[in-house]
């Protein structure tokens, strides 16, 4: 795409997508599951094992690809347990963000920049210290799906930053 379009990258796709997509509310849906939300549930509810099983390996593999370094600046609530979560955060300090951005904006894969900023919609004990944290959060591609040579790919680029 970068070949007809110079100032199309995937991040800056991914940047427009999410100003016109801002994710989902968390406002009282499960108040009223819909029929097909518990159906899903119910299915998947018994294969949760084999998911934690899953997520479990493939974390293991991917934090086995990066320096110890690199886990230390990008994943510092990585303490050996598995990541049991379909979604791959990493930290980066805000005064480094925009240097990490410029440096990922022609790799074939998308980031989101502050995936939780719904949860400062509202005043509550701590909000200025936690908006401060996740305004560093990135999110990468999920290592759920991710074979070996994605994620070394990922983990060259975050190493070499």
């Amino acid at each position: 795409m970068s070949y007809f379009f110079k100032s199309m990258t995937l991040l800056r796709i991914t940047e427009y997508y999410r100003k016109k997509n801002p994710g989902f509310a968390h406002n009282g849906y499960l108040m009223m599951p819909s029929n097909g939300l518990i159906k899903s549930i119910r299915t998947s509810l018994p294969m949760f094992k084999g998911v934690e099983k899953s997520y479990e390996k493939q974390c293991e593999q991917y934090m086995n690809t990066l320096d110890i370094n690199t886990k230390k600046i990008y994943y510092p609530w990585f303490h050996r347990a598995s990541l049991l979560t379909a979604y791959n955060a990493i930290y980066v300090p805000h005064r480094n963000i925009n240097r990490f951005l410029e440096h990922i904006k022609d790799e074939q894969f998308c980031v989101l920049v502050n995936p939780t900023y719904k949860i400062f919609n509202f005043e509550y004990k701590n909000r200025d210290k936690n908006k401060k944290f996740v305004d560093n959060l990135l999110y990468l591609p999920s290592i759920a799906n991710m074979n070996q040579d994605e994620m070394l790919y990922i983990s060259n680029i975050l190493d070499n930053f």
